[in-house]
């Protein structure tokens, strides 16, 4: 750990627009280079080679993108991974109980853009398991704190209503979401606690 923190800190081989290492070590130019993406990359690839295993992408810090790529010019479907094609596993197909991590991204989108239409269920399982873990911390501090230090705001349903897309909304956003789209999304309140730290 303290040897990671110390590439950070010393800037050790970083280049400005392409990355941990630069382009002689190849760790740079995608998006993310610069970030701890492209530093886990650079450290367990480049300084620490022999201790690192490359993990299922579709059960660690999943994306789920698409499995495989068209090239035009060939006219063919090839792997991402570079596997043969009756290899090719769908990150898209995975249960979700076998997921550890999830990154959000451009396939499902982020949990604040509140976007409940998704082609892949797997994203909208996702994002209903972020909202609920969202939920389930704003139930233990309003256990914790009395209203006056922790009231956080949520959209709720007019029991009048009959909108279908307001009920998508309270069933994978938990009332976080008071309309569907990034301007809907409520932001996540802190208690304020901040006499008891002082």
């Amino acid at each position: 750990f303290e040897k990671f923190v110390n590439v950070i800190l010393h800037g050790n081989n970083f280049v400005r627009k392409r990355g941990w290492g630069g382009k002689e070590l190849g760790f740079g130019g995608y998006y993310g280079d610069g970030t701890i993406q492209g530093l886990a990359s650079y450290f367990y690839g480049h300084l620490e080679v022999n201790r690192s295993i490359e993990l299922n992408r579709c059960y660690y810090n999943t994306m789920v993108d698409e499995p495989y790529d068209f090239n035009e010019d060939l006219n063919k479907k090839f792997c991402y991974t570079g596997h043969p094609m009756s290899e090719c596993q769908d990150c898209q197909r995975t249960p979700i109980h076998n997921i550890f991590t999830a990154h959000f991204t451009s396939s499902c989108g982020k949990p604040e853009h509140c976007e409940p239409d998704h082609d892949v269920s797997l994203c909208v399982d996702l994002l209903q398991k972020w909202h609920n873990i969202r939920h389930s911390l704003e139930e233990e501090w309003k256990k914790k704190y009395d209203a006056s230090k922790y009231n956080p705001k949520s959209f709720t349903i007019d029991e009048s209503s009959e909108s279908s897309e307001e009920e998508d909304l309270m069933h994978i956003f938990h009332g976080h979401c008071h309309e569907a789209g990034r301007l809907g999304y409520i932001p996540m309140e802190f208690p304020n606690v901040t006499d008891q730290l002082i």
